[in-house]
């Protein structure tokens, strides 16, 4: 995942689809949490 410019390890609960919008929730070194981004 791009993140800022870097890419990052991306995890999350529950199926996200390529080029789906998610919102960040924690990070643990270059591991990045994210779920669905509410629109």
């Amino acid at each position: 995942m791009l993140v800022a410019g870097e890419l990052w390890r991306a995890r999350a609960d529950e199926p996200i689809e390529k080029d789906e919008r998610v919102k960040v929730i924690s990070s643990d070194g270059m591991e990045i949490k994210v779920k669905k981004h509410a629109e």
